[in-house]
């Protein structure tokens, strides 16, 4: 009982942070997505594939690409609470799974701080990393689901880093799986969580170590990077390497010019959530530098360090550092305020590690004005609803997001408007044209769609066309042998000639190069890392 009451304790504040989502239709202003994706990807990963890439679904049923692009940690989890309850509905599932995640960064976030803590200040942190407001306004103002999945195990980076470099031999390990978790979970907040919380904390404790210990730390933090990133293969190989098939251009557009949203720019502040974050961030790194600037005073080196990282932070995503989010990667980040998270887990580990004097009344006072300034703004947000969202400018109305994602159009089907994004062809009408267009042909689908076979009357070649959107991993067979399959028509739809004198063609999501590579790599680094596992052991031993 007494290992498990602070677990208890992180569970129930979890279920109270949570329980509000329940009153509430739409939980946050992508929430649609959410759903959508949430229940096609259960819906397959319960059929029996594991890793639903394709969603058929989308756009009236030409279907979509999603899960080669977006991270499927959190995705792969409400599948698993889809499979234990599938009497519930999808909108319920995908609540429960971000019950699931608020709890794991808790957890995960208590065994990061008991590492120097005692359990009740480890656990209180685990709750006050719950409560921490950008961490809060993701679940109940942005419905950003992706990142509440790279959040909840963002603890486990410092927590590998750091007993890595003690010398333990789980540490590795917890810096591969909580690395390669983050990846699976968000890429932009894993883009800011290298440059902004590994490499500043990786540095800090190669300094404190001995010389002599200091190469040895290095190597195996960095192999543990390494393979942790491996690990991710799976996901990273097709959502870098086949953007060109799809809208992504979009991703990189006006619409979000990281420049556009950096605290400084006066072109922020008109925008819907860049002044309350503001405010936010501002207050965080103030309360981060009083009592790290206390703690460094105090002796307390290692607490003060987070501290500082808050206020890094905080500078870079105020603008202060020019050029940041113009370099290659950090531009694609898109929302320089993603960083808050990693902002509030510093300002979080300097409040726990410092020694109480360091706290003092005002930081504390500070604190608690501010959390409680942001429940009142998402219980405004509750009340308001997804119609306010509407109203400050998400989601245009030429694009609902009962249809998708504007991103996961085919490459060439999307525009934009002074409304906002809009598919380039008519979807429902190309909804309505027959599933397989050419001359003699009848067609049917799976359940499911994601297979289509097509019955030709005897004759020559002949193109046809497949009321699907196109993507490389379609692949067509005529009487069992393989034809090239390939972008048709303005709408981009799968098209092949089918050869001479055949009956039967097939049109079936394949693994493509991306893919296949990916998981080759997946493979190795889950192999290499088992194999490092039990060496380690065996050398202990």
């Amino acid at each position: 009982m007494r290992r498990l009451w602070p677990l208890a304790l992180i569970a129930a504040a979890a279920v109270a942070l949570w329980a509000p989502s329940l009153f509430v239709r739409e939980v946050g202003d992508s929430f649609g997505y959410d759903l959508n994706w949430s229940a096609q990807f259960s819906a397959a990963f319960r059929a029996g594939d594991l890793y639903p890439r394709w969603t058929p679904d989308s756009f009236d049923g030409l279907g979509g690409p999603t899960f080669y692009f977006y991270p499927p940690l959190g995705f792969w989890l409400a599948a698993l609470i889809s499979l234990a309850t599938g009497g519930l509905g999808a909108a319920l599932q995908l609540k429960l799974a971000e019950l699931a995640l608020f709890g794991l960064s808790g957890w995960s976030m208590f065994a990061w701080l008991r590492l120097k803590a005692d359990p009740l200040p480890a656990a209180l942190g685990g709750v006050l990393f719950m409560l921490a407001p950008y961490h809060l306004d993701d679940l109940y103002v942005r419905g950003a689901f992706a990142e509440l999945s790279a959040i909840a195990v963002l603890p486990l980076v410092a927590l590998g880093l750091a007993s890595t470099a003690a010398g333990a031999r789980t540490g590795p390990l917890w810096l591969a799986l909580g690395w390669a978790g983050v990846i699976l979970g968000h890429l932009p907040i894993a883009l800011v969580t290298g440059v902004l919380v590994i490499a500043p904390y990786g540095l800090w404790l190669l300094w404190e170590l001995p010389a002599a210990q200091r190469l040895a730390f290095a190597a195996r933090a960095a192999a543990a990077l390494a393979l942790g990133t491996g690990l991710a293969a799976l996901y990273l190989a097709p959502a870098l390497g086949l953007q060109r098939f799809i809208s992504a251009d979009y991703w990189w557009s006006a619409n979000f010019q990281a420049s556009d949203r950096l605290f400084l720019n006066p072109k922020a502040w008109t925008m819907p959530l860049e002044p309350f974050f503001a405010a936010i961030a501002a207050g965080e790194a103030g309360i981060a530098a009083v009592v790290g600037w206390r703690a460094w005073r105090g002796g307390a080196r290692a607490a003060a360090v987070w501290g500082a990282v808050a206020v890094i932070v905080f500078v870079v995503i105020a603008g202060l550092v020019p050029g940041f989010w113009s370099l290659p990667l950090m531009a694609k980040v898109q929302f320089p305020w993603r960083a808050m998270a990693l902002e509030e887990f510093a300002l979080v580990t300097v409040l726990i590690r410092a020694p109480r004097p360091a706290l003092g009344r005002l930081p504390v006072i500070c604190l608690i004005a501010l959390m409680a300034g942001d429940l009142a703004a998402v219980g405004k947000f509750l009340v308001t609803g997804p119609a306010t969202a509407q109203r400050a400018g998400y989601g245009a109305a030429s694009f609902p997001t009962s249809i998708d994602a504007p991103e996961y159009l085919p490459a060439g089907m999307l525009r934009m408007t002074a409304d906002g994004p809009a598919p380039a062809q008519d979807i429902a009408a190309l909804a309505r044209t027959p599933l397989a267009a050419g001359d003699s042909v009848s067609a049917s689908a799976s359940p499911g769609g994601r297979d289509v076979r097509i019955r030709l009357a005897p004759g020559p070649a002949r193109p046809v066309t497949v009321r699907r959107f196109y993507f490389p991993s379609w692949q067509a067979s005529c009487d069992g042998r393989p034809v090239p399959a390939e972008p048709t028509g303005p709408a981009r739809l799968v098209g092949f000639t089918s050869p001479t004198g055949v009956a039967y063609c097939d049109v079936t999501i394949g693994l493509t190069d991306a893919e296949k590579l990916g998981l080759a790599l997946s493979a190795a680094s889950l192999a290499s890392l088992a194999a490092w596992v039990g060496l380690r052991r065996r050398t202990k031993a």
